[in-house]
């Protein structure tokens, strides 16, 4: 007597599918969490971030084109708000203070609303060295003598 086709699934072929079917679940929630945690960021942060990195820049500019050791940057904060992603501003309280540390420093913060309470972004500058002035010549103008003699 001749046997039927085979009928239903083998154990090994119900297990290798619900692994595949897991793997590809698992990687699809994954992409999804991701996504969903990308969309939620923090509008109070980023406005945050573009206020440190805009003060940075010119606090550093300043300091560059001064003696470093006499920079008088005090304990001061100033209050500020930027616009955010969602179109109402932000208010932020930003403060530079002059580290006393052997290379000289500038300590910027920026303080924003995260939800009920205060977070803070802070980055510090370390001048080894003042650049030249704007305009300044560094070698006279003419010819370099020979490093070889006449």
């Amino acid at each position: 007597m001749a046997r039927a086709g085979q009928r239903g699934f083998a154990l090994i072929e119900a297990v290798a599918s619900a692994g595949i079917l897991a793997i590809t679940a698992g990687a699809t929630l994954a992409a999804f969490a991701a996504v969903a945690r990308l969309s939620a960021s923090d509008p109070g942060r980023e406005a945050a971030e573009r206020e440190l990195r805009r003060v940075v820049t010119i606090v550093g500019d300043v300091a560059k084109y001064r003696d470093p050791n006499a920079i008088t940057i005090g304990p001061d904060a100033w209050q500020t708000s930027v616009p955010s992603a969602l179109g109402s501003p932000v208010p932020l309280t930003v403060t530079a203070v002059r580290l006393s540390q052997p290379p000289p420093a500038i300590m910027v913060s920026v303080r924003y609303p995260a939800g009920a309470t205060t977070a803070v972004l802070s980055k510090t500058i370390t001048l080894a060295q003042e650049a030249p002035a704007p305009g300044t010549e560094l070698f006279a103008p003419g010819f370099y003598p020979d490093p070889n003699g006449p």
